[in-house]
């Protein structure tokens, strides 16, 4: 899936302090709205041409990652929006943006919300919770529920060397275990 803009003319809809471009070979491969909301610069919008994957594969989404940051530092921006994730600590789009320094931050005013009731714990949804810690909001506080089925510790996303630590996931304030039986 990718998203794709009609013109430069819409784009720039999205920008009051400019776009930023990724060019390779004289061509046009990439790119970033850039908005300033007080001292942030907020990523609106970024995406490779014709959402074509092999230039994800030659870093063109670094780049664009890369010249956010140094725009920013430039700038004096004191901090760096690279906008929402989908709330699940195993995601790769996270992950990339824990990577480059990202924190996970609550929003209060936000109203996005997404809500789970479980009906019935089958063995399909016990793999998918247990594959997806998933990142919540208790009490005002931002943190994150890992489902096993046994009350080990659990120290790393499974599947891969990410542990799951406050340390590494900044801006989390808690991590706890659920249990799945």
């Amino acid at each position: 899936d990718y998203a794709h803009l009609n013109s430069f003319k819409e784009a720039k809809k999205f920008s009051n302090v400019g776009i930023l471009f990724i060019k390779t070979d004289n061509k046009y491969v990439g790119g970033a709205t850039l908005q300033k909301i007080g001292n942030t610069i907020v990523n609106r919008m970024l995406g490779v041409i014709d959402g074509d994957t092999i230039l994800f594969e030659k870093s063109v989404i670094a780049a664009i990652y890369y010249y956010i940051i140094k725009f920013a530092k430039e700038k004096k921006f004191k901090r760096i929006d690279f906008g929402y994730t989908n709330p699940i600590l195993s995601d790769g789009i996270l992950l990339y943006k824990n990577k480059w320094g990202g924190r996970i931050e609550y929003e209060p005013w936000d109203k996005i919300i997404f809500l789970l009731k479980i009906c019935r714990l089958n063995e399909s949804l016990k793999r998918l919770l247990m594959d997806n810690p998933l990142i919540t909001v208790n009490n005002n506080k931002l943190g994150a529920y890992i489902f096993s089925e046994t009350e080990l510790p659990i120290t790393k996303i499974k599947g891969t060397n990410i542990p799951i630590t406050l340390d590494y996931f900044k801006g989390l304030e808690f991590i706890k275990v659920a249990t799945c039986k």
